[in-house]
């Protein structure tokens, strides 16, 4: 008879530090069910004898678990030595995908073949191959390239770095697809390699050109500039290539320091504000687009507590949350948020450290899971331990009610769990400062009231801002009620006084009287009448829908409806 097995106990100690191997562990862990000698040696080890070697273990084993997926590109930059949070970021990059790979192989394999139709073919390749990798940069980042922007603008990472990192994994590896279909050219001498120079510098002046204008705008300016010199200089000139060379591209100046605000010189940031303090404070703030007045001289103050911000379409809101977000500057008035200032670049960055924001309409790559999405966010906000962030990451998913479908893709879940996927992301860091524009929608009705739940506890200690439609969401939740229409503000104070706006102004009626603002028939048979009542009417109890019907209308009673 063999004598038992036990593991020894350098095992138990590098499994117990989370230093051991994932084939050792599983082997491990599946004895460890087995063998009670080895369970109380585990608890004799040094870590163990430290505190905390069960919660190490298990985030060990969740680790090994996660529901990350990494790609093929994605390994092979891990493996190469990028940082595994920098591989996240780039995952996300459109232009680093294999069929953004497909679509420059076929454009450098048009310039290839009309190489051999002759120097003019050949002057076709020098055209389009400095192209290819700038319209790789251009896709890398902005609006509309990704889907999630807004997140990310809202997020502490600078804009302007993270277009910089995805901009150079792809002009590497547009510089290197262009090589090769270089050596494929009918001659093999200087020409063949001249599209290097005003590729490096085309993207060079695309990238400094966006910090204005935005990267799509930008790469079509320089992409129009440069088909201009290329054909400006074959109509002046004979010798085509060699007054190509001569006369290539002009690289516009980069503008240095300006990061991804508005163009001042940085400023020493103030000191850190206390929660419970006024964390927002707005005076006078006003944003037009074009000749719509979205905001117009909105003052307001907020502190610790759940405040419900109620209006209808185009009445401003989420204007004024994106300015509260940092993602939009006003036009006019002073913000400051959390104590600091947000048009000063790094008090901004401070408040973005502190602040979660969850926007009306939020993007997601559909191709990440629930996980992946809330991890990629996670480093967005500057969390690059894998382990401390895995962890956030779990804990704000299941906040969110999603712990059970993390390994999901976001392509298959329902439009109320997309929402509560974007409420997680703003869940992470336990933020201080808390924008939600209109987190209930999509919701039914028990996660409604599982989420009303939640962001109770969290009034309890922040300041937390929710956009909204549903007025029960806003009396159940709110101490503090802020109704806006037409970018101003017409109540600001407690539910209560939303109610009393209506308060003798409300009754019912056996059918639609003259003096009534909005009318609507009811369950019970009767029209519910709100203006204002005749002698005698039958006056009922008005809820905060009521006063907030009455304050703004029939744009209200059409979203009602």
């Amino acid at each position: 008879m063999t004598a038992p097995w036990h593991a020894g106990t350098e095992l138990l100690e590098r499994y117990t530090a989370a230093v051991v191997d994932d084939a050792s562990a599983a082997s491990l862990e599946a004895h460890l069910m087995a063998c009670s000698y080895c369970r109380e040696a585990l608890g004799r080890t040094s870590h163990a004898s430290s505190g905390g070697s069960l919660e190490r273990v298990w985030e060990g084993v969740q680790d090994r678990l996660d529901p990350v997926r990494r790609g093929v590109i994605e390994r092979l930059l891990t493996r190469s030595g990028v940082p595994e949070h920098t591989t996240r970021v780039l995952a996300a990059t459109r232009s680093l995908r294999l069929s953004w790979f497909a679509a420059m192989a076929a454009a450098l394999g048009f310039a290839i073949l009309a190489a051999y139709g002759g120097t003019a073919g050949l002057l076709v390749f020098l055209i389009v191959a400095p192209l290819v990798p700038l319209a790789g940069v251009a896709a890398a980042y902005g609006p509309g390239m990704d889907p999630a922007y807004e997140i990310g603008v809202a997020a502490p990472i600078r804009s302007f770095r993270l277009m910089l990192i995805r901009a150079t994994a792809v002009l590497v590896a547009s510089l290197a697809l262009a090589g090769i279909a270089a050596l494929a050219l009918p001659q093999l001498n200087w020409s063949a390699a001249a599209w290097l120079l005003p590729s490096l510098g085309l993207t060079m002046a695309s990238l400094a050109l966006s910090t204005y204008v935005g990267p799509i705008r930008a790469a079509m300016g320089i992409t129009s500039g440069w088909i201009l010199t290329v054909l400006a200089t074959e109509f002046v000139s004979s010798e085509r290539l060699a007054a190509f060379h001569r006369t290539g591209p002009r690289i516009p100046r980069y503008r240095r320091g300006r990061g991804d605000g508005p163009r001042r010189p940085p400023t020493v940031p103030g000191t850190e504000a206390n929660v419970n303090d006024s964390s927002v404070q707005i005076q006078a703030v006003a944003k037009s687009y074009l000749r719509t007045r979205a905001l117009d001289g909105v003052t307001l103050n907020l502190g610790g507590g759940v405040t419900g911000l109620l209006g209808p379409n185009g009445a401003g809101k989420t204007t004024l949350q994106r300015i509260l977000a940092t993602v939009l500057a006003p036009d006019a008035g002073s913000v400051r948020l959390l104590g600091l200032d947000p048009d000063k670049p790094r008090q901004r960055l401070s408040i973005r450290r502190r602040l979660g924001y969850m926007p009306q309409e939020p993007g997601f790559h559909r191709g990440f899971t629930a996980f992946e999405f809330v991890d990629y966010v996670a480093i967005l906000k500057e969390m690059t331990d894998r382990r401390a962030r895995h962890r956030e990451v779990r804990r704000a998913l299941d906040l969110a009610g999603l712990g059970g479908v993390a390994g999901k893709r976001i392509r298959a879940l329902s439009g109320g769990m997309r929402r509560r996927v974007a409420l997680a992301q703003a869940l992470l860091g336990d933020p201080d400062l808390l924008i939600l524009d209109e987190p209930t929608a999509g919701l039914d009705p028990e996660q409604r009231m599982r989420f009303r739940e939640m962001l109770s506890r969290l009034g309890e200690e922040r300041t937390v801002l929710m956009s909204t439609h549903q007025t029960e969401d806003v009396a159940a939740l709110c101490q503090r009620v802020v109704v806006l229409h037409r970018g101003a503000i017409l109540v600001d104070g407690s539910p209560a006084d939303v109610t009393n706006v209506a308060r003798g102004r409300v009754w019912l009626a056996d059918r639609r009287e003259e003096g009534a603002r909005l009318s609507w028939r009811t369950a019970e048979g009767r029209h519910r009448n709100i203006g204002r009542a005749p002698a005698g009417a039958d006056l009922v109890e008005p809820t905060i829908e009521d006063g907030y019907l009455l304050l703004v209308g029939e744009a209200a009673f059409e979203e009602a409806a």
